[in-house]
């Protein structure tokens, strides 16, 4: 299979969470290409220095400035940025790799082994996503119908699949603005019902899995999900289930760790099993 393309949608208050991200990338992969979304607050200093490690594993991270413009017209909801949007123009990036095999991931996840999988053992044809628990949890949702709706912060998209959407998806965005409940993630749902495979929970494994009684595997993409973030939780927090706990320091170790140490280590040295 050829060469994979990593895509991140970001603004700076989300930077800490995208090194992370990277980090953990840098520890399970080689050979990646990385796409980062922005509206330009990110400078490209930033970029320049984890380039200099990501070419160890020959990999590449580019800063992909859109324009800010793009977001005026799209809602705001809460904790949900306007940056999310930017997933609508992915297809504006595909003239820049020969590779058709792409995953977008949101920046507030920490990779925990190969991501790449699903590509081998799926049907590319469709959109892969894994669904989402909180909103199955809801009484109502609108475009929820029985378990037929994704978390749209790890999408598995092939190319020929996902071209010529972006007009459909921002004129379905205006149409629906105040209907809304999760943004575009409501949106992709809808534009895409029935046209997508679900994926294993282990790779989306959100807040509301670490929530439940833990299912035996070994999440191979930890998400968390929801308004409250890891690095602003208290170490020793009370009231937090012991997985949630795990997650949250493993997170807190790939933020504190330096990219140097961690080009020191072997590829795929750091995995945090559950049940240990």
């Amino acid at each position: 299979m050829e060469n994979i393309n990593i895509l991140f949608a970001t603004n700076l208050n989300y930077l800490p969470y995208l090194d992370i991200a990277l980090k953990s990338l840098f520890v399970h992969h080689r050979n990646l290409t990385i796409f980062v979304m922005h509206t330009g607050d990110i400078p490209k200093e930033w970029f320049n220095y984890r380039n200099q490690f990501l070419a160890r594993r020959n990999s590449v991270i580019y800063s992909v400035k859109m324009a800010h413009s793009l977001l005026d017209c799209y809602p705001q909801s809460g904790y949900i940025s306007s940056e999310t949007y930017l997933r609508y123009y992915i297809e504006d990036l595909f003239q820049h790799s020969q590779s058709p095999y792409w995953i977008y991931l949101d920046c507030d996840i920490v990779i925990n082994g190969n991501i790449t999988l699903p590509f081998y053992e799926y049907s590319t044809r469709t959109l892969l996503a894994v669904t989402d628990p909180y909103v199955h949890s809801l009484p109502e949702h609108r475009y929820k119908t029985g378990h037929s709706y994704f978390n749209a912060g790890v999408l598995y998209i092939h190319a020929e699949h996902w071209k010529n959407h972006k007009e459909n998806l921002i004129s379905l965005t205006k149409e629906l603005e105040k209907e809304l409940l999760f943004g575009d993630q409501d949106v992709l749902n809808l534009y895409f019902a029935n046209q997508w495979t679900e994926l294993p929970t282990q790779y989306n494994y959100q807040l509301n899995h670490m929530l439940i009684i833990p299912q035996h595997i070994t999440p191979t993409i930890f998400h968390f999900t929801g308004p409250r973030k890891p690095l602003a939780e208290k170490p020793d927090g009370k009231n937090i289930p012991p997985t949630v706990q795990q997650v949250i320091s493993w997170f807190k170790l790939y933020h504190q760790i330096g990219w140097q140490e961690l080009a020191l280590l072997p590829l795929g040295f750091l995995t945090l099993s559950l049940f240990d």
